[in-house]
């Protein structure tokens, strides 16, 4: 993976407004 989190912070929304 990527970044320890730093990342995902801001890929966790993303993905959720793809989803939704």
């Amino acid at each position: 993976m990527y970044t320890s989190g730093g990342l995902w912070v801001f890929l966790l929304p993303v993905i959720w407004k793809t989803l939704l």
